[in-house]
């Protein structure tokens, strides 16, 4: 707590030992075991996190080593999801303090901690919030206006990134400079100084944030019914554009808590909540930017794990014809093993082709591997030498 306070060490020990805000009638304080929601928070905190953390993962694996390049659009998603763990760890401190607790079960000497916390939180929120939109804006141009030729959605996308922009600097700074001492906003026990309203700016930014989720979210299906596919395609790629749903329906709970905040006594509880409901419109937001690379992800795995089968196969089968000549005696035999390597090229089928065992004992024995190709006619043979020493 500040030095600025008025209060005798006594009296503000005393202050400090009791509830944060007097009870409603008839309502005792319950310091020990209060009502929470501690579970929820904890469990949608994590989720949220891991789910954007496998969506990044999977965006950045993709991005560097299946398309080979990175993007300005990269760069602002990642910057996103890095100030989201720090939100995380925020939200996380605030969660352990008052989980939705109602804010006469808290004893004042932690109101401050928590309301330092919500008003980090608030200043973090903002600018996560702003990279998150800028990627998917971005992204946007890109997908939907490749030649760079100014038409609707190229003028829209670049307005709303400048609005936002400078939107979210200024809702920035306004948080961390609305109160003068700085430390008034979070210190119940400051009396001096002053502080502009905070939560009608705080109404100010959730409102013009739901807009902008909405728009968002309408902008590219205008765009998606509009393109040369047939509609069961149009249908595919407008529902992975749709998972902005849950940024929306969370923007507008954590607007609706917003405005509870200018007249409720109950401030733990409502804030608590209000931030709450910032982790699905993140984590989700950090979703959308990352799923429109899915498709190329998913189709290089598939590609890589039957590659890895096939060539699993091949081995089994040439290790199988060295069973198929048994000799007394012990010796070495060294082995030309070949395999096949899926490569797509349909212009250049080899139909035929030889392996050669090589005995030390005797001379080379060659084989037809005809068979084989056809099983896989559009691969290409590869000779490879692999030396397999084995007692007969």
């Amino acid at each position: 707590m500040a030095s600025g306070s008025p209060y005798m060490p006594e009296q503000q020990r005393a202050l400090l030992n009791g509830p944060a805000a007097t009870p409603p009638p008839g309502v005792q304080p319950n310091f020990e075991h209060p009502k929470n929601l501690w579970t929820t928070g904890t469990v949608v905190e994590i989720l949220m996190l891991s789910l954007a953390t496998i969506h990044i993962m999977m965006r950045l694996y993709t991005r560097r080593f299946i398309v080979g390049q990175i993007a300005l659009e990269d760069y602002a998603i990642f910057c996103g999801w890095g100030i989201f763990c720090g939100y995380f760890a925020v939200g996380w401190r605030a969660t352990q303090i008052a989980p939705g607790i109602h804010q006469w079960d808290l004893q004042l000497k932690y109101l401050g901690d928590f309301l330092y916390q919500i008003h980090v939180g608030a200043v973090i929120y903002g600018i996560c919030i702003l990279c998150i939109k800028t990627s998917i804006l971005l992204q946007y141009l890109h997908i939907f206006v490749p030649t760079k030729k100014p038409d609707t959605m190229y003028w829209t996308c670049h307005g709303l990134i400048w609005l936002n922009t400078i939107f979210y600097i200024i809702a920035s700074f306004t948080e961390i400079f609305a109160c003068s001492p700085m430390a008034k906003a979070w210190d119940p026990l400051i009396s001096g100084g002053h502080c502009i309203t905070v939560f009608d700016l705080n109404v100010v930014e959730s409102s013009i944030n739901a807009l902008t989720n909405i728009v968002i979210l309408v902008l590219p299906q205008i765009s998606i019914w509009n393109l040369q596919m047939s509609k069961k395609r149009k249908l595919q790629v407008s529902l992975i554009f749709l998972v902005g749903i849950l940024a929306c329906v969370s923007s507008i709970v954590h607007l609706f808590y917003t405005c509870k905040l200018l007249t409720a006594t109950d401030v733990t509880y409502n804030s608590w909540l209000t931030g709450l409901w910032t982790y699905p419109e993140l984590g989700s937001g950090i979703m959308i930017a990352s799923l429109p690379v899915s498709g190329k992800f998913y189709q290089n795995l598939k590609e890589k794990t039957r590659s890895l089968l096939g060539k699993k196969s091949q081995l089994d089968h040439f290790r199988g014809q060295g069973s198929l000549h048994p000799s007394s005696g012990t010796r070495s035999r060294t082995w030309l093993a070949a395999n096949y390597a899926t490569l797509s090229d349909e212009n250049h089928v080899i139909s035929n082709a030889t392996a050669v065992r090589s005995d030390r004992a005797g001379g080379d024995r060659r084989y037809n591997k005809h068979q084989d190709m056809q099983n896989n006619p559009r691969g290409i043979f590869v000779m490879r030498d692999i030396e397999i020493t084995e007692e007969v």
